[in-house]
């Protein structure tokens, strides 16, 4: 399978919306009081800002030519 440069785009899209999604999870999580649930929705999210800033740079280095193959693993 692969992911050209408009996926890698959307793909980040994507992870820029689950962002603020989870940053606005883990606001309701404090003010219903589940510091727990609230702590772990905002380090999912600052995974989820991570990957897109790693995608977006992966874009802007490689420009047109930003091209991700993936394979199962033990394939040629």
């Amino acid at each position: 399978m692969e992911l050209s440069r408009h996926s890698l785009e959307q793909i980040a899209d994507g992870l820029g919306l689950a962002f603020y999604l989870l940053i606005l999870g883990a606001l309701f999580g404090v003010v219903t009081g589940s510091l727990g649930l609230a702590l772990l929705l905002l380090f999912a999210s600052a995974a989820a800002h991570v990957g897109r800033w790693a995608l977006e740079e992966f874009v802007a280095q490689h420009g047109d030519a930003a091209r991700v193959e993936l394979r199962p693993p033990g394939l040629p």
